[in-house]
């Protein structure tokens, strides 16, 4: 049985790998659009700007230490490349809702010939 167990074991490895970094990307990409929904939550509901940059610090915070305890040293991903595309999105978006034109009680204005 141990050797059995050894040959099957040798065949699964391709399929375990692959299926670890597909549920390091899910959680990654789940904790992102936890992010997105609180932004919304917080810039454009409620105009709570402290909140949205806390919140964003820490899902990203836990966006690359998974990233890091999964992903680092695969040859295929780069980690720099997987923080980047994580984060910058979410900063740029940080900014911009933030910036944006709103009305004398805190809501956003709305676009012109909506």
């Amino acid at each position: 049985h141990i050797r059995l167990f050894r040959e099957l074991q040798a065949r699964w490895q391709c399929f375990d790998a692959y299926a670890r970094v597909c549920m390091s990307l899910g959680v990654r990409n789940m904790l992102q659009s936890i992010n997105y929904y609180l932004l919304g939550l917080c810039l454009v509901q409620h105009y709570y700007p402290e909140a949205a940059w806390v919140v964003t610090a820490a899902l990203q915070g836990i966006a690359v230490t998974v990233t890091i305890l999964d992903v680092h040293g695969m040859p295929c991903c780069g980690t720099t490349d997987l923080l980047l595309m994580g984060l910058l999105p979410m900063v740029v978006a940080c900014i911009a809702l933030q910036l944006a034109d709103r009305t004398e009680d805190g809501r956003l204005k709305q676009e012109i010939g909506r």
